[in-house]
């Protein structure tokens, strides 16, 4: 039985996380509030991202763990990561990204290449901000949330209906990106 859901506790050391959050969190100050000029309805989200390109070693670190949930459970047909960028998003008091899917068949009229997983890795502590929890509907329309520990690498089906719940307090930072692949035939 396949999940539509995985996340891994990936027991990576806290001393390497830091290096990644290091490594890429001089982004930060290339972040840019997302705003209607940019395309963004401040309705539906209002965060800071910053791209990360996927010839970067975080990135393809991210990549492996997304090839051996495909491997174990969705055994889609993927060919890499979405425009060749992983986007690292920084949610403040305040910020929220509303109900969505990553995927669907509107948006991708006249490409070769569907999204077709979706990855967070979630980059704080659940100790640095309030609020802020990813929360998913399941196919029988259950809502259910991923864990906050730093570390997490979560992995689903972009077609999954999922929020960033608005930050309280503090500030949440992840990783997330989508890996493309054919049309579903």
């Amino acid at each position: 039985m396949a999940y539509q859901t995985m996340w891994f506790d990936t027991e990576i050391p806290e001393d390497l996380v830091d290096i990644i959050e290091r490594e890429i969190n001089h982004y930060e100050d290339k972040s840019n509030t997302a705003s209607i000029s940019s395309g963004i309805d401040k309705e539906i989200r209002d965060s800071k991202t910053a791209w990360i390109s996927d010839n970067h070693w975080v990135p393809g670190l991210c990549m492996s763990y997304v090839l051996k949930a495909n491997n174990d459970n969705f055994q889609y047909d993927i060919t890499g990561i979405d425009g060749g960028e992983m986007q690292y998003t920084i949610y403040e008091e305040g910020m929220f990204y509303d109900w969505h899917l990553d995927a669907g068949v509107e948006a991708f009229q006249g490409n070769d290449a569907v999204r077709k997983l979706s990855i967070i890795v979630q980059l704080s502590s659940p100790e640095d901000y309030e609020g802020g929890e990813v929360e998913l509907i399941n196919e029988s329309g259950h809502p259910y949330f991923v864990p906050k520990k730093r570390g997490t690498l979560v992995v689903f089906d972009s077609r999954t209906k999922h929020r960033v719940k608005e930050v309280s307090s503090g500030k949440r930072k992840s990783l997330v990106g989508w890996v493309v692949g054919p049309r579903w035939k």
